[in-house]
């Protein structure tokens, strides 16, 4: 009985991602790849659950079978009294992601209601540009992750939602450490139409005189899975030198740019009940004038 209990809150969800990708520029080339996501999830008491995300990832580029498989997120989430904690391998989105959004082995604190507070630690498992170098077969290859400091806080009030953060990447560049603040904030001006805007600030410069970013978006809607129809509209404008992120959100492909001025637009419809075809294009020109990409993304994905 206690065994069937516990099998009752275990809870089992998917997802799976056809997807195409296009580059033209100095990273040209093309990506054709198929993602299964399985999730695990389970109450350990009242306050804490489990999560648990397989992920395996099939390349469609070639005739060859190359694809693998691997825990992508494995951690525990609950409540301390007036304090959430999350701790373990889980994806970390910050403010609008333009720094950091991607998966770390880390601890988190959250705290706060109306002005909200959180304090993480940890190793981003994502590679480091700075500690790699590209090998005979033109793979990149990372000889070094780093240890991360990020606290942020976000205010809302009315139609105006405020965030700010600040990072402290440990070791980045040669033995000296990346520190990134931000400051940024949205408004909602009815209609499902929301502005949005965030500036980025470094101690150092990838380019010289060039430490700083900003980024200007505006979104309509946006497509849900559970409504057949709906849809949604975006476009952003970014100029980002490169000491401005380490893993940024963005879906344009930008690995030879050091940093970035351009802009993305996308539209993204749900076809039925839990199927989402999505569409992007970003023109991006590199901050130290060596090259320029313009990315095609294209995915449709299901859910279940």
């Amino acid at each position: 009985a206690k065994l069937e209990k516990k099998a009752d809150n275990a809870k089992i969800t998917g997802e799976a991602r056809l997807r195409y990708v296009d580059v033209d520029g100095i990273d040209e080339g093309y990506t054709a790849d198929f993602r299964t996501r399985l999730w695990l999830s389970g109450e350990v008491s009242q306050k804490w659950r489990y999560a648990a995300m397989l992920e395996n990832t099939q390349s469609l580029n070639t005739n060859a079978e190359e694809n693998k498989t691997e825990f992508q997120r494995a951690y525990v989430a609950g409540q301390a009294g007036d304090v959430k904690i999350t701790g373990g391998r889980y994806n970390y989105l910050v403010g609008q992601g333009n720094v950091f959004d991607d998966t770390i082995d880390g601890l988190q604190f959250e705290f706060g209601k109306v002005l909200k507070a959180s304090v993480a630690y940890g190793r981003p498992t994502g590679g480091n540009d700075f500690h790699s170098y590209v090998d005979g077969m033109g793979n990149t290859i990372y000889t070094k992750n780093n240890d991360a400091f990020i606290t942020t806080l976000d205010y809302a009030t009315g139609i105006f939602k405020f965030n700010a953060a600040y990072y402290n990447f440990f070791d980045y560049v040669g033995n000296a450490d990346n520190k990134i603040w931000t400051v940024g904030g949205s408004v909602d001006l009815g209609g499902d139409v929301i502005l949005s805007g965030e500036y980025q600030k470094s101690n150092f410069a990838a380019n010289v005189g060039d430490d700083d970013g900003i980024v200007f978006g505006m979104n309509y809607k946006g497509a849900e899975p559970a409504k057949k129809g709906s849809y949604g509209i975006w476009a952003k404008y970014y100029d980002q030198d490169r000491s401005t992120y380490v893993s940024h959100t963005t879906d344009a492909v930008h690995n030879s740019l050091w940093g970035f001025d351009g802009y993305g637009v996308g539209f993204d419809y749900a076809l039925t009940k839990n199927i989402i075809a999505l569409v992007e294009y970003f023109d991006f020109d590199g901050k130290d004038g060596s090259g320029k990409d313009k990315t095609l993304w294209s995915d449709v994905t299901f859910t279940f």
